[in-house]
Order: structure tokens, then C-alpha cells, then sequence
């Protein structure tokens, strides 16, 4: 076969046949750059080292050759060794490709400043039109990826100036302008696309989440639907939809769009967990009711996945409703592989909290924290246990744990500030009220103080300083303590 007519595939076969055979084989110089930019896209940076290589060996002053060992060394991320393998290649001030790899070696090596100014003396050189524009869209798209926007920017826009039906000018120019935090450009060259290619899927998800970014919110979800019409079904772009509605703080569309990710993916278990930690977050924060969603999601998974973690997660949430017949035939169903997690052994632990049996409870709680020594949840519910028992020095021990893994918990501060008040240890007391602040100190000196007093009427405290909040508590906790001492 005549190598002129080879295409890319037979030269690669004939290439390797050669390695194969331990033989050697004539390649003219276009034909091992083709096979090295093979191997680059490949991403076998050796072996384009190695083809280049054997290229030069039998076209050394080859300057194509050259450009493409430099292509091949900077494929394996050597930047420095490929910048100064360039040096040894004469300038050509004319030649495109030359110049893009200099400027990817200058921009990888963090040398904007000389990649700058050697921009501005090749804007301004002998490069002729054909040649200018594929340089300022090559080396935009360089400047783009080294997060370079405004240079790359300005390059893109130039080339716009020549063909502003680039599509992909345009969809790096869009890029580019979102990353530099203009919206609203990106959301102008984004439908500039759409009016080029109305079928674009790409697009169309790029102008919802650009739209979702300006709060305009009605214009997303139109966006992400146009999507959809487009690829029916695309759980990403129902991922992305969902989040809109969510910003648009709209959590039942948000719910109903990731349950349809899970009808449309019905194998991705993350969907699954994503829509329970969900509907859990939403509970929290709002104080709403989603534990039978919650239920549904985990039969689904059940009987997709099989039984394992969903039953423990079950027979927690039946213990949570009160409903405790409901949560023990769960629990005798759970599986084996369950029996030494955290949430088994807490599960247990809450089995016999329901049973008033806080002994067997304590004993549950610290094998979990045995083996899980900062869980919070347990901390704390063994920490309660102590206080039910009148253990206020182990309970405060408990206390202290949490706020040493959790130094911001300010409820449990908040709490322990309370035991510590009751126990009525000036210096531990002290050192708790000092994490806390002034607001909540007033709290609990109004807190202090009503408990303290025969009548309760209503103070004001709030213009009180925090040295006069502190000296009131540590008043109310002494007198506390000297009524505790005389009872």
C-alpha cells in the first residue's frame, strides 16, 4: 500500500506491526507526527515519546517532528522539560503550532506575565489572516484552561469579529465570561448559540443553570424543559432542575423531580440516598413531616438493593413515630452484615430507651462509642442517661467531648452551661459561659434568675455589659449553691 494513501488507522497498524516485530519500517516525517498525536490523544505520552524518537532519528532537523516531541513531552505534564526542549527548536515567529506549544509550556508554568507579553508581540507580528485567526482561537482556549479569562475573553472576541459562527469560539467565550462572573454575557452568548443550533442540548442546560445563577428562576426550569424535549429523561438535567426548584425554596417539585431521577435511573443507588438526606435536611430545618416519603424511598430501595442498611434506617424511623411494634419486626429482620454497625448498636440503645431500661441503654451507647468515638448522637444520649441518673460529672464529661470535636455547638454549650450552673463549680462553670455569647448569656441568667426568685416577674437584661451578665450568673449560681447546701 502506497504510505500517501494510508490513513491513520493503517499507519497505526503498520506502526505497530513494526514494535510487534522488532523490525524497522520507513515513515516519512508527517507520518510520525501523525502517529504521535495519536498516542497524545490516546493520552500514552511514553509511547508518543517513543515514536517521536525513533522519527527524529531518521528526520532530525525536522521541524514538525520537533514541534511534536514537544507536544509529547508536555502530554506527560513535564512542562519545564518541554519548554526547554522548545529553545533548541529556531524561531519561527509564522508558525502556529510552534507558537501554541510555547505558549502552553509558558501558561502551565504559571508565566502569565511573559505569555502576556509575548501575546502582544505576536498580535502584532507578521502572521497573516488565516494564520491570526486560528492563533487567537487556539491560544483563547489555552488561556481559558489556565483560568486566564479576561485574556481570553478579549482573544474570543476577536475571532468573533471574523466568524461569529464559531460554535466552539462560542461556547468557550460563554464559559469564559461565566468564570469571570458576567451572567449575564454568558447568558447573551449562550443564546446566541441556541439561535445558531436550536437543538442543542448542551446549550440549553448551560442557559438553565446560567439562569438558576440570576435568580430567575421561571426562565431555568423553561430552559432545563427545552433540554428534556430534547433527550427525554436525562437524569442529570432533572438533577439540575430539581436544584432550580429547590433555590426557588420550591422542595415539593424539588421532591417529585429527584423521585423521577430514581424512575429514570432506578439502579443509581446515590439517588436514592440523595432524596432521603433530602427530605431529612428539609425536616430539620423547617420542622415538616416527610418520614413517610422518607419510607417510600427506602421499599424502593429495598427491593432494588436488597435489605441491607435499608431495614436499620427503617426500624429508626418507626422508633422515631412512636411506633414501636412496627420498628421490632423490622429489627428481627435486619441482616447480619448490619449487626456491628453504628446505627445497629444505637438502634439497641434506643430499643431500650423506649423500655425505660436506661442501664441496658448505657451499655448499648458505649459499645457504640467504643467503636465510634465521636459520634455526637450517642455523646449526647449517654450524656443524658448520666443526668437521668443523677450523674451530672459524667454527663458533663460527655458534654465536653462533643464540644472537643464540635467546638460550635451551641446548643450542647448551652446545656452544659445549665449542668455546669446546677453543679455549681465556680471554675468550670467559668470556662463555659466564656465560650458562650452575650445573647445567650442573657438567656440563661433570665433562666437563672426566674428559678432562683419566689415571683416571677419579667426582667429586662437586655442592656446589661457581658462582665454584668457574668457577675449576675456567677450571684444566681452561688446562691444556688448556698440554698442546695442548706436544704
Amino acid at each position: 500500500m502506497d504510505n500517501k494513501n494510508m490513513n491513520i488507522t493503517d499507519l497505526i497498524q503498520k506502526y505497530e506491526r513494526m514494535r510487534y516485530m522488532n523490525k524497522s519500517l520507513y515513515f516519512d516525517a508527517n507520518e510520525f507526527v501523525m502517529i504521535t498525536k495519536h498516542y497524545i490523544r490516546k493520552r500514552d505520552a511514553s509511547e508518543a515519546e517513543r515514536v517521536v524518537n525513533i522519527g527524529l532519528g531518521i528526520h532530525p532537523n525536522n521541524t514538525e517532528l520537533m514541534i511534536a516531541k514537544a507536544k509529547a513531552i508536555l502530554a506527560s505534564k513535564n512542562y519545564d522539560a518541554a519548554y526547554d526542549y522548545l529553545l533548541t527548536i529556531a524561531e519561527d515567529e509564522t508558525n502556529v503550532d510552534l507558537l501554541l506549544v510555547k505558549f502552553e509550556c509558558l501558561l502551565n508554568l504559571n508565566k502569565i506575565k511573559e505569555a502576556d507579553a509575548f501575546l502582544d508581540y505576536i498580535l502584532y507580528g507578521e502572521l497573516d489572516e488565516v494564520n491570526l485567526y486560528k492563533f487567537i482561537t487556539e491560544v483563547g482556549y489555552l488561556y481559558n484552561d489556565a483560568e486566564q479569562h479576561e485574556t481570553a475573553i478579549m482573544l474570543m472576541e476577536k475571532a468573533l469579529k471574523v466568524d461569529n459562527t464559531n460554535m466552539k469560539v462560542l461556547r468557550e467565550l460563554a464559559f469564559a465570561y461565566e468564570w469571570n462572573d458576567d451572567i449575564e454575557k454568558a447568558i447573551e452568548i449562550t443564546n446566541a448559540i441556541i439561535d445558531l443550533d436550536p437543538y442543542s442540548f448542551n446549550a440549553w442546560v448551560n442557559l438553565g443553570t446560567l439562569y438558576s445563577y440570576t435568580y430567575e428562576f421561571e426562565l431555568s426550569i423553561e430552559a432545563f424543559d427545552f433540554a428534556l424535549a430534547i433527550k427525554e429523561g436525562s437524569v442529570d438535567v432533572l438533577k439540575l432542575k430539581a436544584l432550580t426548584y429547590n433555590l426557588d425554596d420550591n422542595f415539593e417539585e424539588e421532591f417529585r423531580l429527584l423521585n423521577e431521577c430514581i424512575d429514570a435511573s432506578p439502579d443509581d443507588i446515590t439517588l436514592y440516598d440523595t432524596l432521603i438526606k433530602k427530605y431529612e435536611e428539609i425536616d430539620e430545618y423547617w420542622g415538616t413531616d416527610h418520614h413517610l416519603d422518607v419510607l417510600k424511598v427506602l421499599e424502593k430501595k429495598a427491593e432494588r438493593f436488597g435489605p441491607k442498611e435499608v431495614l436499620l434506617k427503617m426500624a429508626h424511623l418507626y422508633l422515631y413515630w412512636d411506633k414501636f411494634e412496627e420498628a421490632k419486626e423490622v429489627y428481627s429482620s435486619i441482616p447480619d452484615e448490619d449487626k456491628n454497625s453504628l446505627d445497629y448498636h444505637k438502634l439497641e440503645g434506643e430499643f431500650a430507651l423506649r423500655n425505660r431500661d436506661n442501664e441496658t441503654a448505657e451499655k448499648k451507647f458505649l459499645k457504640a462509642i467504643k467503636e465510634f468515638p465521636e459520634d455526637l448522637d450517642v455523646l449526647d444520649r449517654l450524656a443524658e442517661i448520666n443526668i437521668e441518673k443523677g450523674n451530672n460529672e459524667k454527663a458533663a464529661e460527655y458534654f465536653e467531648r462533643i464540644l472537643s470535636i464540635d467546638p460550635e455547638y451551641d446548643i450542647i454549650k448551652f446545656r452544659l452551661a445549665l449542668l455546669r450552673f446546677e453543679m455549681g463549680e465556680k471554675e468550670p462553670f467559668d470556662r463555659i459561659i466564656n465560650m458562650i455569647p452575650d445573647e445567650e448569656l442573657r438567656i440563661l441568667l433570665s433562666t437563672f434568675s426566674i428559678a432562683s426568685r419566689k415571683n416571677k416577674e419579667k426582667t429586662d437584661y437586655a442592656d446589661l455589659s457581658r462582665e454584668e451578665i457574668i457577675i449576675q450568673l456567677h450571684e444566681a449560681r452561688e446562691n444556688s449553691v448556698f440554698k442546695n447546701t442548706k436544704s
